[in-house]
């Protein structure tokens, strides 16, 4: 087991006093991305998880609607555009707008379209996650497309 920044709610348990202290998943969120943000603020109280490699999940893709299809992405591309206003604003620009063109280009060679509404950008101070750790992840269990270009282009 290691500590870890946040876990994804595809196979998560977590502490009762959690809701308490951190509230639970924002609702302005619907699908996707809602466990990202309730993470972050996680984060932001100093909050950590766990990673228990001997504990198992499988998840089989998008139960929501499907994957790659048009609800799913435009809730992914909503989303996102929701978290970076409401935790980071405009600190990881650069990040960001790679990210962006990355997923545009993997949502338009499936035959969607991905659009990303703006949203007022709240003042929450920014994150530091630890991307050298993300990066040593990627390479320990391989890079996909999407993450070798988006560590080459953002330089990490």
């Amino acid at each position: 087991p290691r500590e870890i920044a946040m876990a994804s709610f595809t196979a998560v348990l977590l502490r009762t006093d959690l809701r308490e202290r951190i509230g639970f998943l924002d609702e302005s969120f619907g699908t996707y991305y809602e466990d990202v943000e309730f993470g972050v603020r996680c984060r932001r109280a100093g909050l950590t998880g766990r990673y228990v490699p001997a504990a198992t999940g499988v998840h089989e893709g998008s139960a929501t609607a499907g994957a790659w299809s048009a609800f799913s992405v435009r809730q992914l591309s909503t989303n996102h555009a929701r978290l970076v206003a409401k935790h980071w604003g405009k600190r990881h620009k650069w990040a960001v707008g790679v990210a962006r063109v990355l997923w545009k280009s993997l949502v338009q060679r499936r035959g969607q379209q991905a659009v990303f509404p703006m949203f007022p950008v709240e003042q929450a101070g920014p994150l530091d996650f630890d991307d050298e750790l993300i990066h040593a992840l990627q390479q320990e269990t391989g890079f996909d497309t999407f993450w070798r270009w988006y560590f080459r282009l953002v330089r990490l």
